[in-house]
């Protein structure tokens, strides 16, 4: 497979798949081979979980960029099967970048459900979540040189119930975080490589800082869909050779 193609996806959509919760899907994955409980099936990190699974498969390692399906409609024809919100489509997209995905494929096909359409995000239904797919869109355009430096591995250390990943460009150090759980949570990250004076670190398109001190500081995560895009200026150097 690797001498052909030009990069790696895979299509596991959590939030609309009717039957990826089932014992021989995703519970056979994250459940042990039970069913999966929704509030762990129906979540924006399984979508990075599919990510930093395809990349463990590559051989050699690293040799092929992998790219992020993320559905914005209602991809399957059963109707009760849910539809992804445009929350859920930002928070899904991030969490496949914060994996370590090179590119975000939507699916924009509707087969089922209220808006059923080849072109969602051109068609009028598709207007709750045009605007959620515009913003996100605008957030990686504009974050395209961060995203594309290496990741700073193992320079962040936080509880299990966020994920999170560090980049480094233009002497400034860049920490995305998403929830990794359904239940509000107040979370902490902690950059060793920072020296102990109070800093402060910019929470991007959100109009607010966070205090840092002694490498650490801590914000909150209202639900499973929740991102924050952190910036701390001048920081790079204390934490690359």
């Amino acid at each position: 497979v690797n001498d052909f193609q030009a990069f790696v996806s895979a299509d596991n959509y959590w939030f609309t798949d009717p039957y990826i919760c089932g014992p021989s899907e995703g519970g056979a994955v994250l459940a042990g081979g039970q069913e999966l409980e929704p509030k762990k099936c129906r979540l924006a990190a399984n979508y990075g979980w599919t990510v930093s699974r395809l990349r463990s498969l590559i051989q050699p390692a690293m040799s092929k960029p992998v790219w992020a399906f993320v559905e914005v409609g209602h991809p399957f024809t059963e109707n009760q099967a849910p539809t992804i919100t445009g929350p859920e489509i930002r928070a899904a997209v991030w969490s496949s970048l914060i994996h370590g995905a090179r590119g975000i494929i939507y699916f924009n096909h509707s087969f089922g459900g209220d808006c059923q359409t080849q072109h969602i995000l051109r068609d009028a239904c598709g207007e709750a979540v045009r605007p959620w797919v515009t913003e996100v869109n605008r957030q990686i355009t504009g974050l395209a040189p961060v995203l594309n430096a290496p990741f700073l591995d193992g320079a962040v250390a936080h509880a299990p119930g966020v994920d999170a990943a560090v980049k480094v460009h233009g002497g400034d150090l860049y920490v995305f975080a998403g929830s990794a759980q359904a239940d509000p949570q107040e979370a902490q990250f902690t950059l060793g490589c920072l020296p102990g004076t109070a800093v402060t670190a910019t929470v991007l398109d959100e109009d607010r800082t966070v205090a840092i001190s002694n490498g650490a500081f801590r914000d909150t995560f209202a639900d499973g869909n929740a991102v924050h895009l952190y910036r701390i200026d001048g920081a790079a150097a204390a934490c690359t050779p």
